[in-house]
């Protein structure tokens, strides 16, 4: 593409990014990476780089990539790094677009005061935007850093701006008290566009060395107005196209999910990731059954013990409880007497099980 005579790219994308281009770190070699990166993209994209004194960059430390580790903090030292207080107001209200791989992983125990300043980051920023009494019973689940930065990105992005960000599926899976109301206290504050779920993904190419499951969170920077609906979609693991390090995305397959409906049926998520809407509507009308879950009609009704027993020589000539069945699973048990389940008991699962043939057991009463 030219645009009188020039590169529109090479316009796009000028040889000193100061003012276009702004990245944070606590490292000072990824930050070297990524002026190496920059350096190189520039040359690639330029149409006629000649000649070799065009080929140059302006200073960019402190100009455009920030190391935000503080110069009395040792170098293998958790820090709070661009978090903290230290990084003044000039950066906030600044970028159109916000892009952010921040780190996973949830801290020691041993971590308790940068645990605590996590929290009290994201307390501050909820307040800030009129969610006073949330922001004072908001925790940081995990003590990980992933939402604190997702929460500091708002202040960043311009109003009405983008923010991208991969960050960890357990954000949208795990049902406990905290990391539920992080989920909503978020969902309810930031207008979420998408989520791409790759939970599937994890071990492929598509993301080299990633182990964990993961989520790629699209956002506009300002509150979500009332019904709004969040695109969700979870790429099906193809091993012709995943070894390739590539996926495909079917906008078809999109879920619209409304965003106050999770608050209060927080399980949406999980059921979508590993079902269909049609998988939806099952739960749902168990959950209307007023059913008790699964693993509470086998251990206090039966009174049976869940998991699967591996018998030895040792075991054999042991005494077993009698509520233990040796090498019966709770999937065994119901293949066998499903039938003979009273029908007042809708078997609601409190997870989804991990074996698919087990929703065959499952028998509905009558809803008509």
């Amino acid at each position: 593409m030219e645009s009188h005579g020039q590169s529109a790219r090479h316009k796009c994308y000028p040889r000193d990014p100061r003012g276009q281009l702004t990245g944070f770190d606590i490292s000072t070699a990824a930050l070297k990476l990524a002026a190496l990166s920059l350096y190189l993209t520039a040359i690639e994209i330029d149409p006629t780089p000649v000649p070799p004194e065009k080929l140059k960059f302006k200073q960019l430390r402190d100009k455009v990539l920030f190391n935000f580790r503080r110069q009395d903090e040792p170098l293998d030292k958790m820090v709070i790094g661009s978090l903290g207080s230290h990084v003044n107001s000039q950066f906030d209200g600044q970028f159109d677009l916000v892009l952010s791989n921040p780190p996973w992983t949830s801290l020691p125990k041993e971590e308790k005061t940068l645990a605590a300043q996590l929290t009290a980051v994201s307390q501050q920023i909820i307040a800030n935007k009129g969610g006073t009494d949330i922001a004072q019973n908001y925790r940081n689940p995990d003590s990980a850093p992933d939402l604190p930065f997702l929460w500091r990105s708002t202040e960043w992005c311009k109003p009405h701006g983008r923010i991208a960000m991969a960050l960890p599926s357990r954000i949208l899976l795990k049902q406990e008290p905290i990391p539920s109301q992080a989920r909503n206290t978020v969902l309810q504050t930031i207008e979420v566009t998408g989520i791409i779920n790759g939970s599937n993904l994890s071990d492929t190419k598509v993301w080299p060395g990633m182990s964990q499951p993961f989520m790629l969170l699209f956002a506009r920077n300002r509150p979500p107005k009332v019904n709004h609906l969040i695109r969700f979609i979870t790429p099906y693991c193809e091993t012709a196209l995943n070894r390739h390090g590539e996926v495909r995305i079917d906008f078809k397959s999109a879920q619209p999910i409304e965003a106050d409906a999770t608050a209060e049926q927080p399980w949406l998520w999980k059921a979508l990731t590993v079902g269909t809407s049609l998988d939806v509507d099952v739960i749902l009308r168990l959950h209307l059954a007023g059913g008790k879950p699964l693993g509470q009609y086998w251990e206090e009704d039966l009174g049976l013990t869940s998991g699967r027993v591996i018998c030895s020589n040792e075991t054999k000539s042991k005494k077993m409880p009698p509520s233990f069945i040796p090498s019966q699973t709770l999937e065994a048990y119901l293949a066998v007497n499903f039938w003979s389940i009273p029908a007042t008991y809708c078997l609601l699962p409190t997870r989804l099980p991990a074996v698919p043939e087990l929703w065959s057991f499952i028998r509905l009463p009558s809803f008509s």
